[in-house]
């Protein structure tokens, strides 16, 4: 499921967490605490920098699954024709 969260008067701040590239790109952590989601930062964030947060499934082969397909998918949008104009 894909919700769109960029209206401000129906999503919240997690529109702007992103996918990160790579582990080493990622500054934020997700933690459940009795599940609940929160996400504590790897280091200072600065004011209008992206957060960023890399998933990588090892311990859950259908999310492996997914954050892969995801991936794929970003990727593809990135190197369309349509990306470059």
């Amino acid at each position: 499921m894909c919700i769109d969260a960029t209206d401000p008067e129906k999503g919240n701040w997690l529109r702007y967490v992103n996918w990160a590239c790579s582990g080493e790109e990622q500054n934020l952590f997700p933690l459940e605490i009795n599940r609940a989601i929160y996400y504590k930062t790897l280091k200072p964030i600065a004011p209008g920098e992206e957060l960023l947060v890399w998933y990588n499934g090892e311990d859950n082969p259908e999310i492996a699954a997914a954050i892969e397909e995801e991936r794929a998918s970003a990727r593809s949008k990135r190197s369309s024709p349509k990306s470059r104009k």
